[in-house]
């Protein structure tokens, strides 16, 4: 298994997390339409790129490939 590979399962693991939360805060009744539909936009787009992210870390941040 190589380090993108790894930073990339990592970064998705991370992008879950983070899904979740933000999916939490949306659905919270004090919050007007428009908060809520940018919150679930920027949820879906870290589902994107955090495993991005981790690809890169683990590629060019360790050194090896």
């Amino acid at each position: 298994m190589s380090w993108g590979l790894i930073g990339a399962i990592v970064g998705l693991g991370v992008g879950i997390v983070d899904f979740l939360v933000l999916r939490n805060v949306a659905a919270k009744p004090d919050l007007t339409q428009q908060s809520r539909t940018i919150i679930g936009l920027v949820s879906y787009i870290s589902l994107v790129i955090f495993p991005i992210v981790g690809w890169y870390a683990g590629t060019n941040l360790i050194g090896v490939e």
